[in-house]
């Protein structure tokens, strides 16, 4: 009878502290990109307002974890803000002992946010068709924190690389928080 109630007790534990670890997971995919969000938009946005010429490049932003290898997701947009092309690092152009490993649950996770998930010939993508309004800096900061977050480990206490050369050419995302409105 003992050895029951004990056995009761540590599926019970078990049960609960995977419950608490996934609530704990979805916390902390919150609190990262409400972390950053409002930073990111904000660049996202300033990219969107500068048009650009014909043929002139830099209509994008990449953020990346520092310090690992092929840890990134880029977003470039079309003129026009019609049109965009995000990716998250496969390791396709990485030299083969920097390639890095996904486990299927960051693969998995890569493939809901939209990603292709077939690193064979280059990054993996997703395609972006955007309303005459244009694009949604808010949902596109959303997209890209949501990735390096669930695909490439990074976290609210990491600081998190940004290049986007029409709002700030290189540096790291400040840590901003949005005005709560009420």
């Amino acid at each position: 009878m003992v050895t029951w109630r004990g056995a009761l007790t540590i599926a019970a534990f078990i049960v609960v502290s995977d419950t608490v670890c996934v609530a704990a997971a979805d916390d902390g995919l919150s609190d990262f990109v409400n972390t950053y969000q409002c930073s990111l938009a904000d660049l996202i946005a300033r990219i969107a307002a500068h048009h650009g010429k014909p043929g002139e490049k830099g209509r994008f932003v990449v953020i990346s974890s520092p310090g690992q290898a092929a840890s990134y997701v880029q977003c470039a947009f079309d003129r026009e803000n019609r049109e965009g092309l995000c990716e998250a690092a496969s390791g396709w152009w990485n030299d083969p002992g920097t390639k890095p490993h996904f486990s299927p649950v960051q693969l998995t996770a890569l493939a809901r946010l939209g990603f292709s998930t077939d690193g064979v010939h280059g990054n993996f993508q997703q395609q972006m068709h955007f309303p005459p309004e244009g694009l949604d800096s808010n949902g596109l900061a959303d997209l890209m924190l949501s990735a390096l977050y669930e695909g490439y480990g990074a976290r609210k206490d990491m600081p998190i690389e940004v290049v986007a050369p029409f709002a700030l050419r290189h540096g790291y995302l400040p840590r901003q928080r949005c005005a709560l409105i009420s």
